[in-house]
């Protein structure tokens, strides 16, 4: 028997691998059975979490500058409800002793207050503007600091010039109106985008919307609305420029210009006003996925959002392949730039237009005249330096951050690397690691030549208009 029940068992060991199992058909989310040759589409986690992400993912891909919130009121609960927030305004409250209900603000009305997530962001094409914007500040900073020294011993004699000195001070500037008139032509608002998902969100539209018809200047606005592809609907308000030069200050400025000039001037300034009086300025506030948007934008064309994921900054390449890696992280925030951006805030020269404005109003006088022309090749120098140290190329990039233990983050793109001396180990590295480390920084250096160069030509300037001055 046994040699029996050994074939039987053998026999259907043999014949198991033979039996087919049964398997039931795929089936899609509702239970239908789809065929299985059909290609599954896998949904990026940026984009199939997008609700998540608030104004991140109604903003065109290309927006050039973007830095938003994420989950901020979980992260607020969560600080109210730790020692440290309780040790903290405590100390507050025990340094800052008051009479009950004279402090603005209190860790019980924090407590009791709801946050939500925030953003803002340049819209395309603001970099120029934004450019254009600094070089007219540069243009004003050189014509204070002008004007100030261009009454030279006065000013430095301890005098106050008068009013119509300043005019005629500023009228004298070499070539300041057709600078104007150049900035003037391209100047424009940068788009600027701001929301924020706040319970009280429809009641600041509405206060906006009341300030807004309530205001003897602002009420003249051309008022239309704009509907995005989801049907939300923002209110749009227009306004022009108007009159910048008055008759009053056309006349103050020619009193104080030489006659032979008046007529010139006259003219620029008549083309100066109708080039200003036909800018725009934008105005658009509403709801966008929950949020309270408020838009500032030179015309209502700026004015844009998107409604698929896919066409917004959840898309980047560069966010994606930071974010999607640490989204099941406790993520606090998400930012994305434009390198071209950056680049256009980034002014080479800062110092230049104070000296410029100091050395040109001190030109004007007699007395210091020498003295400037005598420090000119040390002031030459410094720019060529100044340029140098600030030179900075920027890539395109993206951050992110998150709560782990502490507050992490991660960056990809930003300042460019050739710009830093990245093969030399850091010399306080070790130090991040000690425990109870409250806060800890190191860094690479930029090149320390160039740096070098730029101290030393600050130090020229000073030594000279000092050996200048001392005789």
């Amino acid at each position: 028997m046994r040699p029996i029940a050994l074939f039987l068992a053998l026999t259907a060991v043999l014949a198991l691998p033979g039996c087919k199992k049964s398997t039931p058909p795929p089936t899609n989310s509702t239970g239908d059975s789809i065929d299985a040759s059909t290609p599954v589409e896998i949904v990026p986690p940026l984009i199939s979490q997008a609700t998540r992400f608030g104004l991140a993912a109604r903003l065109s891909k290309d927006t050039p500058f973007f830095i938003g919130s994420v989950d901020l009121g979980k992260h607020i609960e969560a600080l109210k409800s730790s020692r440290y927030w309780t040790q903290v305004f405590a100390f507050i409250e025990d340094k800052t002793p008051s009479e009950p209900g004279t402090l603005p603000l209190t860790a019980d009305d924090l407590a009791k207050s709801t946050v939500g997530d925030f953003a803002i962001a340049f819209g395309r094409d603001s970099g120029p503007a934004i450019r254009k914007l600094m070089e007219l500040q540069a243009l004003y900073s050189e014509l204070t600091y002008y004007t100030m020294m261009a009454g030279g011993s006065a000013s430095l004699m301890g005098g106050a010039p008068k009013s119509e000195d300043l005019m005629a001070d500023a009228i004298a500037m070499p070539g300041l109106i057709d600078r104007v008139l150049a900035l003037a032509k391209d100047v424009q608002v940068p788009t600027f985008f701001v929301g924020a998902k706040l319970e009280t969100g429809d009641q600041l539209i509405q206060s906006l919307k009341t300030y807004l018809e309530s205001s003897d200047k602002l009420r003249s606005a051309r008022k239309s609305s704009l509907t995005t592809p989801l049907g939300e609907t923002l209110e749009i308000r227009e306004w022009k420029a108007g009159t910048w030069i008055t008759d009053e200050l056309v006349k103050t400025a020619l009193e104080s210009a030489p006659e032979d000039k008046r007529a010139s001037i006259d003219a620029q300034l008549r083309e100066l006003d109708t080039i200003l009086s036909e800018k725009t300025l934008c105005l658009a506030f509403g709801k966008i996925s929950d949020h309270a948007v408020i838009v500032l934008a030179p015309d209502r064309s700026a004015v844009e959002f998107v409604s698929d994921p896919n066409e917004s900054l959840l898309a980047r390449n560069d966010l994606r392949q930071m974010a999607e890696s640490l989204i099941n992280e406790n993520l606090a925030a998400l930012a994305v730039w434009s390198g071209s951006h950056l680049q256009q805030w980034i002014d080479p020269q800062p110092s230049k237009p104070i000296l410029d404005g100091l050395l040109g109003g001190l030109r004007s006088s007699q007395m210091f005249a020498p003295m400037v022309d005598a420090i000119m090749p040390q002031v030459d120098t410094l720019e060529v330096a100044e340029a140098a140290f600030n030179d900075r190329q920027y890539d395109d990039g993206a951050a992110v951050f998150w709560w782990r233990d502490g507050l992490h983050g991660k960056t990809l793109g930003g300042a460019s690397t050739a710009d830093w001396i990245l093969d030399q180990p850091l010399k306080f590295a070790p130090l991040l690691d000690t425990p109870g480390l409250v806060l800890g920084m190191d860094g690479h250096s930029a090149s320390s030549d160039i740096g070098r160069a730029y101290f030393e030509s600050m130090m020229g300037v000073l030594y000279g208009a000092g050996k200048q001055a001392l005789g």
